[in-house]
């Protein structure tokens, strides 16, 4: 994973996986792990054949990103006599590898073809693909596209307006252009950020400060034994989940009167899951002398977007702490400054789940 990261340093994905494969005859699957910051882990040749089809099986794709521990990957495959189009069985088996991805709790962004010093990647446009001459740089892949990151740039010019004037453009754009998240640009330390995207050190540590300040703004001027509104809510689950490695599961105990008396830690996790134990859950709320809660938990890959497995276990433990009389009042997702609401909850303030 090492000598793959050096080779992947200051490179295009799509220039290093052209190399890769280069003067290869047979068919491969190759499959790229990266950690919730966005760094290769490893590199795993899965699958190869001396066929024109290599069977690929989605299962032990997901069960090699499990074992991993990988918060995101990237999959590869090379057609060793033809171009890189994307056929009906290669999108109906991309397909199955997302959902065994998804129910992994895995970031998967891309798929590759790789045909001589072509490439095409999917989703993205229907079998069109990219010639990479020599001593030309590749195109960014799809989920880099300028559209997709436009108001990562917005903010991030305006951020670096007042304290590098000349330099706003230039560091917007090596940002945008290099993280797909925005906590991938404020959550990794200063020198892994300087490594990533070439922005210097003065620039790096400026977010970082940026961010410290924003943090302590939020969570200090957050009061408890006092009702709040949803932004007021969510802007401090944000801020108090930054930066965290592991998924972590939060509770805010509410009172009868709807004031949010303390936020309690619940449960942490690894990269990808944090189990929620309706017990614990049961005890904070007898320790806090409340029966009402709003639940948050992080998602270190990047995405706020809640899964199928956020959604089942919010109503598994809403019918389990019911039986207790303690009513789940929202539950979130939360990932850098973004958040969804996997149940429950209105823009006016907070109601119980089903009124």
């Amino acid at each position: 994973a090492e000598a793959v990261s050096r080779s992947l340093s200051g490179r295009d994905t799509g220039a290093f996986l052209i190399d890769y494969f280069a003067g290869r005859k047979e068919n491969a699957v190759v499959m790229l792990s990266f950690d919730n910051r966005m760094r290769l882990i490893a590199l795993d040749e899965m699958f190869t054949t001396d066929y024109a089809y290599v069977a690929v099986k989605p299962r032990d794709l997901a069960a090699m990103a499990i074992r991993r521990k990988a918060s995101s990957v990237i999959i590869a495959h090379n057609h060793p006599d033809g171009l890189p189009c994307f056929s009906e069985g290669d999108r109906a088996t991309d397909r199955m590898v997302r959902q065994c991805m998804r129910a992994a709790g895995v970031i998967y962004p891309m798929h590759y073809i790789v045909a001589g010093k072509n490439i095409a990647g999917y989703p993205g446009e229907k079998n069109t693909f990219f010639a990479v001459d020599d001593g030309e740089a590749p195109p960014r892949p799809p989920f880099e596209e300028r559209e997709a990151t436009e108001p990562i740039r917005r903010f991030l010019r305006g951020l670096f307006a007042v304290p590098f004037p000349d330099e706003a453009d230039a560091l917007a754009e090596k940002l945008a252009g290099c993280c797909r998240f925005p906590s991938h640009i404020f959550e990794p330390p200063p020198e892994d950020l300087v490594r990533a995207t070439g922005i210097g050190l003065p620039a790096a540590l400026y977010l970082r400060l940026s961010l410290e300040i924003y943090i302590r703004r939020i969570t200090d001027r957050f009061r408890f034994g006092r009702s709040h509104l949803q932004k007021e809510i969510t802007d401090y689950l944000c801020a108090l989940l930054l930066g965290k490695e592991e998924e972590n599961v939060v509770m805010l105990s509410v009172n009868e009167q709807g004031n949010v008396v303390a936020c309690d830690t619940v449960s942490v996790g690894s990269v990808n899951a944090a189990q929620i134990l309706p017990r614990r859950v049961v005890g904070t709320c007898e320790r806090r002398r409340v029966r009402a809660i709003i639940l948050a938990h992080n998602h270190p890959s990047g995405s706020a977007a809640f899964s199928r497995e956020d959604e089942e276990t919010t109503r598994d433990l809403i019918a389990i702490l019911s039986e207790f009389g303690i009513r789940v009042l929202a539950h979130y997702t939360v990932s850098g400054f973004l958040f969804t609401e996997v149940i429950g909850s209105s823009r006016e303030g907070f109601r119980p789940i089903g009124e």
